[in-house]
């Protein structure tokens, strides 16, 4: 404060430009300051600088997408203490999945596939504090130990890491793993290697994750000033781009920490008007990595202050351009839009007819785990709306249906809703990027003549119009925006 109101007039000349700068500076550097604080303990609870830390890190794979981020193959059980990794051991996921010791009802979109679910499943849910909890409690189902936190991982992060610390040789499968054919070897060696014929697929995995570990120690220990700022840099992006995603369930602070940089992968309370575009793939291969996904959305203002959207999904299936088989397959997905509580649909288009959900007899003798049990409960399907499914999820509402798109081919799936609020003055909108996709996003708003634009939060190349703007971006993270009528 006493900074703020000194007289730059009394300061010498040659100094007087770079203070007015600072002084200019000081509330944004007075923030950073306090993030970086917050920052500082948050990283010494999580690295266990008192107490050893057991984490189980989650490998996702986005190229068979799942609400959380990616279907999760393999995970590592892995211990922290002052800094360093005293133990790492990565898995198989179908290791523990097998001794599960009790049956639970999946979510209903499932039940046309399975009659209980698995710990493959356990990451329907996009928000990740609801999927972490749900494996958590299959984890310790099969025996296992509760951990004290777990964190997913995609791989964009290791190929970048890879661009850094350079290639890794595997003489063991003859392979030279770099930032560019890390996914596709990898994929290859999983899919059709003869580790899978041996009961090992993931093996690779359980090889490579090592060796990255020791080149990225070796890394930091030897790199520039430079080379540790780019590392940082790029952990710091992945984070925000939700490629690696962390939940604390027993460091409540710290995990409000995490949550308040959008590092925890939640689905986060809005103002008024929410969308996030959620895709589950479940019998659809690894096509997900081929598939190219445009949401556009149109929203329009009444007279009455009332809102009507249409948001329309473009998937583009480009396996036909690829050798690997595994991308040559159908994308099978249940494709969900998260919005407001209580919005109401109004019409759809694009979609198929869904098969009937029957419950089997067997299901009343399972268990339910809390988040699906209240999913399953409020769900509901529209026959008049194409069979669309809605439902309420982390209070929410959800527009689900089950969509197939072939290798070569192109579908767009259309949904408009009433919201279920009036506006005034002030209109908002928080958009949130699902993990392990990155959509482009186009956006239009329209508003009544009577009605004069005020204020608005910009994005770069947005088109204003009298009574419209209209702007597109790459959903690479969470997006807001706002504007304001006289």
């Amino acid at each position: 404060n006493d900074f703020q109101e000194l007289d730059l007039g009394a300061v010498p000349s040659s100094y007087r430009l770079l203070l007015k700068k600072f002084k200019n500076n000081l509330p944004q550097i007075r923030i950073t300051l306090n993030q970086l604080s917050q920052l500082s303990s948050a990283a010494l609870v999580f690295l266990g600088e008192k107490t050893p830390r057991n984490y189980l890190v989650l490998f996702q794979n986005p190229a068979e997408i799942r609400g959380s981020g990616g279907f999760i193959g393999s995970y590592a059980q892995v211990k922290v203490f002052r800094g360093q990794i005293k133990e790492m051991k990565v898995n198989d996921i179908y290791d523990p999945d097998g001794q599960l010791k009790e049956k639970f009802i999946p979510v209903k979109p499932l039940w046309r596939f399975q009659s209980n679910i698995q710990l493959t499943d356990a990451n329907w849910f996009a928000d990740f504090p609801t999927s972490a909890q749900t494996f958590s409690h299959l984890f310790e189902n099969c025996g296992q130990p509760t951990p004290d936190g777990i964190i997913a991982i995609n791989p964009f992060l290791i190929q970048d890491i890879l661009k850094l610390v350079g290639p890794i040789n595997l003489p063991h499968y003859q392979k030279i793993i770099t930032a560019q054919n890390f996914f596709t070897e990898v994929q290859n060696e999983v899919e059709l290697g003869p580790d899978k014929s041996n009961g090992h697929p993931k093996k690779i995995i359980a090889k490579l994750a090592p060796i990255l570990i020791s080149k990225l120690s070796n890394f930091w220990t030897n790199s520039t000033l430079q080379q540790k700022s780019q590392l940082i840099n790029l952990i710091w992006n992945h984070l925000n781009e939700k490629d690696t995603l962390v939940y604390l369930p027993q460091e409540k602070n710290t995990q409000q920490i995490l949550s308040s940089f959008n590092w925890s992968g939640e689905v986060k309370p809005y103002l008024q008007d929410y969308l996030m575009v959620i895709n589950n793939n479940f019998l659809g291969s690894k096509s997900d990595w081929v598939i190219k996904q445009k949401i556009n959305q149109e929203i329009n203002i009444q007279k009455d202050g009332s809102i009507i959207k249409t948001v329309t999904i473009t998937r583009q299936h480009q396996g036909d351009k690829y050798s690997e088989p595994f991308f040559q397959q159908k994308n099978q997905d249940y494709l969900t839009l998260l919005v407001p509580k209580g919005s109401q649909l109004i019409s759809v288009s694009g979609l198929d007819s869904q098969a009937l959900i029957n419950k089997p007899p067997s299901y009343f003798n399972f268990k339910s785990l809390l988040p699906i049990s209240s999913f399953n409960q409020s769900f509901k399907r529209l026959k008049s709306l194409s069979n669309t499914d809605t439902f309420i999820e982390n209070n929410l509402t959800g527009f689900g249906h089950w969509t197939i798109i072939n290798p070569g081919k192109t579908r767009t799936f259309t949904f408009t809703y009433r919201l279920p609020f009036k506006i005034n003055q002030r209109y908002t909108l928080l958009v949130q990027k699902q993990s392990g996709i990155n959509s482009s996003l186009q956006t239009k708003i329209i508003w009544p003549k009577n009605k004069k634009l005020a204020w608005l939060k910009s994005f770069k190349n947005i088109n204003i119009h009298q009574n419209e703007i209209d702007f597109s971006l790459n959903l690479n993270q969470d997006k807001t925006f706002g504007l304001v009528f006289k």
